[in-house]
């Protein structure tokens, strides 16, 4: 229960595609059973930008206590063909006034009125390809003992900071085999995945507009795999297989006609069949053609 008014304001998506409708949340909290009234602006260069449909709206904080929760609805305006631009960047100012307060015009006078119980400002972009304006983020754990509720927080964290572009870091099985034979496993470094948790996770950023990206090895496949294959590794001066760094991780051979390109380019298709949208390739450093 909070004795002082606050505000908090964010786009429900991370990026937003032309035609889509602009959908913000809008976090109210304040003394039970309170009223006040939400005035929001739309800009586009600090000039505004059209005025949403429910520019002012009314607030009543719940008789709980708990924060009153709001969503926002904005038309954006017309990209590509219509105005010749691809990508476009708004910002958001939204002022919580005193319900009583009847003497505004709309939100460009509540932006610098005085007597504001709270403020909030936010931004939203819309384009036609997240590559337009790549805000990277990453998401690196996928323990069992993670929640739908964890991973809400988690993504809502990250929505929030406005990260379109997501990689996946260590998702996989192993750097050879990407999908798992059980949901539960442990990876080639001793973690415990579970990948329902990978499922999850991939679709809510898809559902928030950012687009998963899997972390993807060139090579570096483990020796359960390697010893079936001698042909595809790459060997020292001695004859011996190298190794990337002393890790239990082997450098194939990437040149054309190696079976080791084969295999890769079928697990690169698993990746994308599990609904990432891209992959991040990693080559380490040498070799770096292939």
């Amino acid at each position: 229960m909070a004795d002082r008014w606050s505000l908090s304001l964010w786009p429900t998506r991370a990026q937003f595609r032309p035609g889509d409708t602009v959908t913000l949340t809008a976090r109210i909290g304040g003394p039970a059973g309170g009223r006040a009234r939400l005035h929001v602006l739309v800009t586009e260069g600090g000039s505004p930008a059209g005025v949403p449909v429910d520019a002012v709206r009314d607030v009543e904080v719940p008789s709980t206590g708990e924060p009153a929760v709001l969503r926002l609805e904005w038309p954006p305006p017309e990209t590509d063909a219509g105005s010749g631009k691809s990508w476009r960047a708004f910002g958001v100012d939204a002022c919580l006034l005193p319900a009583h307060d009847q003497g505004m015009t709309g939100p460009v006078r509540a932006a610098d009125e005085t007597g504001a119980l709270a403020r909030a400002s936010t931004a939203f972009d819309v384009a036609s390809h997240w590559s337009l304006a790549p805000r990277y983020g990453f998401l690196a754990d996928f323990d069992p003992g993670l929640t739908p509720a964890d991973d809400a927080v988690r993504l809502e964290e990250m929505l929030r900071l406005h990260l379109n572009v997501v990689q996946f870091y260590d998702w996989m099985y192993r750097h050879h085999t990407y999908v798992p034979p059980e949901e539960v496993f442990t990876d080639p470094m001793g973690r415990v995945v579970d990948f329902g948790v990978v499922r999850r996770r991939l679709e809510l950023c898809r559902r928030q507009g950012m687009a998963p990206m899997a972390y993807a090895s060139v090579y570096g496949a483990e020796w359960d795999l390697m010893e079936d294959h001698p042909d595809w590794l790459l060997y020292d001066g001695t004859g011996e297989p190298m190794r990337l760094a002393g890790c239990p991780f082997y450098i194939q051979d990437l040149s054309p006609g190696c079976g080791w390109r084969t295999r890769l380019m079928d697990q690169y298709r698993q990746a994308l069949d599990l609904g990432f949208v891209g992959l991040h390739c990693d080559a380490y450093g040498s070799p770096t053609r292939g």
